[in-house]
């Protein structure tokens, strides 16, 4: 199953993963672009660490401005670990159990908010994978939470799509993988298209107002073919 390599890891993610490059980054973009917000969506939650990490940022600017933050995801004991944290934090967190499938569905309070903000990040690729490796069935999914809810702002990060590498390379770039968090993918054909994801969401009325590329180091490979992308687009 899936949720079975999260569910291992859900106690420990925050430690291996709070002060990497990426999230302080991601947490940086939110505060630039949702520091007004009252209420935000985040697909993909895992333990609560990117409201965490927002918090800090939003705790060091002074940012004392009333927050909900709902959040979402499948694996139960993120959400349980998240909830844990929820108790901690000076805005408003609200972890549910659920899918991207269910997003507009996880309470009568967020059916009848309107959100400020939608946030998917390092989970798309995820999504995808359960997905058929299909982005038109990704994007019908996120398609519905955007008809639905008008987020003015939507903050997506992906794991870059490579194409490029041999056989063996592609077999190394998963080991390597596999050793640093815990699991890996084939970066050509299980990671979603950037292009094809700034196609989609310019077609549906959101421009691009920010973008930012994050290397990561590989074991064995020089450049690394492993970077990220953060993306920030506005609703026109």
């Amino acid at each position: 199953m899936v949720n079975d390599k999260f569910e291992k890891v859900a106690d420990s993610y925050s430690k291996m993963f709070y002060y990497s490059p990426y999230y302080m980054l991601l947490a940086e973009l939110l505060e630039k672009y949702l520091g007004q917000a009252c209420h935000v969506l985040e697909i993909g939650i895992a333990d609560g660490i990117v409201a965490m990490a927002w918090e800090r940022v939003r705790q060091e600017s002074g940012n004392k401005r009333p927050l909900t933050y709902f959040g979402l995801d499948p694996v139960e004991r993120m959400v349980e670990v998240a909830r844990e944290r929820s108790d901690t934090m000076n805005i408003k967190f609200l972890p549910s159990v659920g899918t991207i499938s269910e997003a507009i569905q996880i309470s009568q309070l967020v059916r009848d908010t309107p959100l400020d903000g939608l946030i998917i990040s390092r989970v798309l690729h995820e999504i995808f994978i359960q997905h058929d490796l299909d982005h038109e069935k990704l994007f019908f999914d996120i398609k519905r939470i955007l008809d639905r809810k008008h987020p003015k702002i939507v903050v997506l990060g992906i794991v870059n799509r490579f194409i490029g590498l041999t056989k063996d390379e592609t077999e190394r770039f998963i080991s390597e993988q596999i050793k640093e968090i815990g699991h890996g993918h084939d970066p050509a054909k299980e990671y979603v298209d950037q292009s094809l994801l700034d196609e989609f969401m310019i077609k549906n009325q959101y421009k691009i107002v920010d973008q930012k590329k994050i290397s990561q180091p590989l074991n064995g490979f020089d450049p690394s073919p492993w970077g990220e992308t953060l993306t920030v687009y506005e609703l026109s």
